[in-house]
């Protein structure tokens, strides 16, 4: 039970397993519960409504009829920590003015703002497409990352618990080399994959404060825009006779209203992601403090062909600097 107001007549609130908050008040050593229940009812019609019955109104009616003037408080009260509390300590300023000793102030969240750079390396591993020789894995070179940041702690959940908006910049570049036979003929695929996404990152962030560093650790999912893509193949194919170049796109789907054999482009420019990652942030200011966090991502890709599936891995490392904003 944590005690929000203490003087002639204290407030308590209790929160036990279920997630609603319970109000006490204690006069004269006396201990009062304040009460609001939420029943459902069914209307004639059939209809649903819930309606809330203010009980705790009533208790502190009968406690506080040695102060009429609040009254009118009273039809205003909501069941909450700010305004019960605001209520008590008028009744407490009524009995005996300046008596009021203590006063929990509701938890505020801080919202903060940042920036973060950095990048790491990129696996896609493809399967269930055509030629077979496509169904492997790719790594790609140094995939650089940029993000601005915005969080907020939520402190009527846990002071250890905060949730984090980011925007991303991700580049994903492969290139590879593939080769194959079929009777006289050798076919020779040189690849060229560039992907730019846009990435909004929704994370939820456990924070473990250790003195003034805070290890953390970060669970959530992405959405990601390609606003930019390349997906290039230049095939080789050589006969005895001698040799012929084309290009053809990496993932491809047949469509009779095409040209070129009738095959068109297919490729999927959003995708889905889940996310974990752990770091630390240190103070270097009284509202600075910069980071360092590693990431592990699992996507979707970019295949939008039913039995083909092109998942994207992502190990990265963070660097950021985080300004506080303000409480609310």
């Amino acid at each position: 039970m944590k005690i929000l107001v203490s003087g002639h007549t204290s407030l308590y609130s209790f929160k036990g397993d279920n997630p609603r908050v319970t109000y006490f008040l204690t006069k004269k050593g006396t201990l009062h519960e304040l009460v609001q229940n939420t029943v459902t009812e069914v209307l004639p019609n059939g209809q649903k409504v819930a309606k809330k019955y203010d009980l705790y109104k009533g208790v502190l009616q009968e406690l506080t009829t040695d102060c009429p003037e609040l009254a009118t408080d009273r039809k205003k009260l909501e069941y909450n920590q700010k305004s019960l509390s605001e209520f008590v300590v008028n009744y407490n300023n009524c009995q005996s003015p300046n008596n009021v000793r203590y006063v929990a102030h509701p938890a505020k969240a801080e919202f903060s703002w940042g920036l973060l750079i950095g990048g790491g390396s990129t696996t896609l591993e493809v399967s269930g497409t055509i030629p077979e020789e496509f169904n492997k894995k790719y790594n790609s070179s140094f995939s650089p990352m940029a993000a601005l940041q915005v969080s907020s702690t939520l402190p009527w959940v846990s002071k250890k618990l905060s949730v984090q908006l980011e925007g991303h910049y991700n580049r994903m570049h492969f290139t590879d080399n593939l080769s194959a036979s079929q009777g006289i003929r050798r076919y020779e695929y040189d690849l060229n994959i560039d992907l730019h996404y846009l990435k909004l990152p929704l994370l939820l962030r456990y924070t473990i404060p250790i003195g003034k560093v805070e290890p953390y650790f970060n669970v959530g999912v992405a959405y990601s825009f390609a606003f930019k893509h390349k997906q290039d193949v230049t095939l080789t194919t050589t006969f005895p006779s001698g040799t012929t170049m084309e290009s053809r796109y990496f993932m491809q789907k047949y469509d009779p209203r095409e040209n070129n054999e009738g095959y068109s482009e297919s490729f999927r420019n959003y995708s889905q992601s889940l996310l974990f990652g752990t770091g630390v942030k240190i103070p270097v200011w009284a509202k600075h403090s910069i980071s360092f966090e590693a990431r592990y991502e699992m996507s979707n890709g970019f295949s939008e062909l039913v039995n083909t599936s092109t998942n994207v891995r992502q190990i990265y490392f963070l660097a950021g600097f985080t300004l506080k904003l303000f409480r609310v």
